[in-house]
């Protein structure tokens, strides 16, 4: 929790930490077994000014708790402001920490957790990270093995029995299963949200911890993406099956009061 951060120098192939706690980054480099050299008092203008980015159905960290989650999607809050939507869930007490896109909490910021749908019966398990202004964001879902995907629009309608949708979060990356059905699902495992009325099933998909948040969507013949919603998790049915939900992407928007969705141009 100081102002310790780190920026990558990729023309010299160093990693470089400005901290105020020396003693505790040496500790941390040593169990890494890696080699560094210490330099004190560098002038500001000289320091490298990390670059920031948010893409979708990536890594993002809680950099109090370091709990992680993955990005869903971009849109404009009540406020005009730009936020990351992710699952309510990733902040349990809905606490004002501030987020990273990166797996170490050396990484600067990229924005403040800001909003949660809350209550008994919620429509949607959706938070929202206001985004930095000094951060460039895209609409893109960015994963490993694929090229990145734009969202190029946005499902209004009611998805079918047997569609083919995906999922992109960081923990098991893109995967694949088929809408099954709409289902609420109560006693909800977050000490702010007891039922969730609403929620798409989807079967034969893999997930993971950390894919929660991560975006829902459906591949258009044009290569793009459109989005359908949020990951929340795993629910098992009641003759044993499982299945992976999530939020809809109306119903979050609804349920945050949500003004707009980034899409990409």
């Amino acid at each position: 929790n100081d102002s310790t951060t780190a920026s990558i120098d990729h023309q010299k192939n160093l990693i470089v930490v400005n901290t105020n706690n020396p003693n505790k980054v040496k500790d941390i480099i040593a169990n890494l077994g890696i080699e560094y050299f210490e330099v004190n008092h560098v002038p500001s203008e000289t320091l490298i000014t990390p670059y920031l980015d948010l893409n979708l159905g990536v890594r993002i960290n809680d950099r109090s708790t370091g709990g992680s989650c993955s990005s869903g999607f971009l849109a404009v809050n009540s406020a005009s402001q730009k936020v990351a939507v992710t699952a309510g869930h990733c902040s349990p007490y809905n606490h004002a920490n501030d987020w990273t896109t990166r797996g170490s909490i050396f990484y600067q910021t990229f924005g403040t957790w800001s909003s949660k749908v809350v209550g008994t019966n919620v429509d949607a398990d959706a938070g929202t990270i206001t985004v930095n202004n000094d951060v460039d964001t895209f609409a893109v879902i960015k994963g490993s093995g694929h090229a990145d995907i734009p969202i190029t629009s946005v499902q209004i309608g009611t998805e079918t029995q047997g569609l083919t949708l995906y999922k992109q979060g960081y923990r098991t990356n893109r995967t694949s299963g088929t809408f099954h059905a709409f289902a609420g699902l109560s006693n909800y495992p977050d000490p702010q949200m007891d039922n969730l009325t609403i929620a798409g099933l989807i079967s034969n998909m893999e997930a993971n911890n950390g894919d929660s948040g991560g975006t829902i969507y459906r591949l258009k013949a044009d290569g793009t993406a459109e989005l359908v919603g949020i990951l929340g998790g795993e629910v098992i049915g009641s003759t044993g099956e499982s299945y992976i939900f999530y939020s809809r992407i109306t119903n979050v928007y609804e349920s945050l009061g949500l003004q707009g969705i980034y899409l990409s141009r």
